[in-house]
């Protein structure tokens, strides 16, 4: 995979290209006022920026420290060593260092931002602090390596959107100022993220999370402490019944799985994919051809390339207030005008929202040669009504699993539209297919991983031991060893979730 210029996205402190620029563009990517007259901008108030972001650079060096925590606190959980660490208190004058950072005047200086990195500091401290004693306990490392997590994340977002950032869920307005050196430089040290550099970000948190389960949840560790099914989660207001959307796991797995996904996700993008897909998607949808609708941050356009990123306004509720990462333009008056006149024929669709129309109204935007889809089929992404009009207007030609986190089934499908008279024609790939004969479509769906899906309970009892190998590779482990392949109990209807 070529240099995407990694370095170069948070170099500047003030300004910088693609995302900042962006940020000061009104809603069609229109120049700054001053850019149309030839106006530069003043030195003096550039200089200002830099002084100001002083501080969100030390937010980016507790960043740092927080990813050597956080290894930390991994070891205390796997291995006997680490707990040593943290009777020797070792831990906790890494938090009080780190704590120390966060007094210093630059931080002061960004009150909301000091106030929360103080809170969250103190809550981790707290919550670790009980960990090497008689209360402590499997469950609460588990706790404390998601808290350190989001202290984390929340550290490099503040840092990323200038510290005017507020919790996730209370972000509004605001405009984002460039203040790290390089996402690699926090995301990616070889040594605290034990992940290869030469990836993106997301690939290489996402791969890392997934070797982690291997180890955290081994011989099926977190049952005693009760399961978590997706009757607790929170979405019906949308019309949607999540109850057999998200697998049943531990609730440290839960809990721990959300933590992982959820942050990242929201700095970077939803759609996670290895090197190899961004490459042969270039194939298909780079070259200056592709347009993509509801970009986000615009993270899956940056990895492609020669994509025009559209969205309907530049903060939202699953991005907050990061800064994109290419330019982005907003829809309205008149988008959708340039989109259909401007020559590109392959419309590149990355989780569109679900319960929403947002899919649909791409899709008839203009009569497009190619679509490249990346979200769940029958699951959290777009709607039933998208999925309809896709398959009668298109045939399905490639079908890849995304990389994922444990309890998701996002796939990247390629479409080409059907020739005329040729609407209703079954596509050459079967989009949902059995993963067991994989000549059928999948009827059944696994309550304990929405990967492991059927045509019948026949073909999954005749793939049983290998579905008991990839429901461990889940993290679930050896519970649901002897239940594979049997029990109504075990298996969900995929057509009833068409229903509902």
């Amino acid at each position: 995979m070529e240099d995407d210029g990694w370095g170069d996205l948070f170099a500047m402190a003030a300004g910088g290209d693609g995302g900042a620029e962006t940020r000061a563009q009104g809603a069609q990517g229109v120049p700054r006022e001053n850019e149309k007259m030839g106006v530069k901008k003043k030195k003096k108030k550039r200089k200002k920026h830099g002084e100001d972001n002083r501080g969100l650079v030390i937010l980016g060096d507790i960043a740092r420290e927080l990813v050597e925590l956080r290894w930390a606190i991994y070891e205390v959980i796997v291995t006997d060593e680490g707990r040593k660490e943290m009777v020797n208190g070792k831990i906790d004058s890494r938090i009080e260092r780190i704590k120390g950072m966060g007094s210093s005047r630059e931080i002061k200086q960004i009150p909301k931002t000091a106030n929360i990195a103080r809170d969250d500091l103190e809550r981790l401290q707290e919550s670790i602090r009980g960990l090497g004693g008689v209360g402590g306990g499997w469950e609460r490392g588990v706790e404390n390596l998601c808290r350190a997590d989001e202290c984390y994340f929340r550290m490099y977002y503040m840092a990323a959107v200038g510290g005017r950032g507020e919790r996730r869920g209370e972000l509004k307005g605001g405009e984002g100022r460039w203040a790290l050196k390089t996402p690699f430089d926090i995301e990616m040290p070889n040594v605290a993220m034990r992940a290869d550099v030469g990836k993106h970000p997301l690939e290489g948190i996402c791969e890392r999370r997934r070797e982690e389960v291997l180890e955290i949840f081994k011989g099926g560790r977190g049952w005693e402490g009760g399961a978590v099914g997706a009757e607790e989660e929170n979405g019906r207001d949308r019309g949607f019944n999540y109850a057999e959307m998200t697998p049943l796991a531990p609730k440290a797995l839960h809990r721990y799985r959300q933590v992982s996904r959820e942050w990242p996700c929201h700095i970077y993008g939803y759609a996670c994919l290895d090197a190899k897909q961004i490459e042969w998607i270039k194939d298909i949808a780079g070259g200056g051809k592709a347009v993509e609708g509801g970009a986000g941050t615009g993270y899956l356009a940056k990895l492609i390339g020669g994509v025009q990123a559209f969205d309907l306004r530049g903060f939202n509720e699953y991005h907050g207030q990061m800064p994109p990462w290419v330019k982005i333009f907003h829809i309205g008056g008149g988008s959708g005008d340039d989109v259909r006149g401007g020559g590109r024929d392959c419309l590149l669709l990355s989780y569109p929202p679900p319960g929403t129309p947002m899919a649909e109204e791409w899709l008839k935007m203009k009569k497009w040669e190619t679509v490249v889809y990346i979200g769940e089929w029958v699951g959290l992404t777009g709607t039933q009504g998208f999925e309809r009009k896709l398959v009668k207007a298109y045939s399905c030609l490639r079908r890849e699993w995304c990389m994922d986190w444990g309890d998701d089934v996002a796939t990247v499908t390629v479409w080409r539209r059907k020739r005329e008279g040729g609407e209703g024609r079954e596509g050459d790939v079967i989009v949902q297919p059995c993963v067991g004969c994989e000549a059928k479509a999948a009827k059944i769906r696994n309550v304990y991983s929405r990967r492991e899906e059927y045509c019948t309970r026949t073909c999954a009892e005749r793939d049983g031991e290998k579905e008991r190998r990839r429901i461990r590779m889940e993290g679930i482990g050896v519970f649901v060893d002897e239940g594979v392949g049997g029990g109504e109990e075990q298996w969900i209807c995929i057509e009833d979730l068409r229903k509902r």
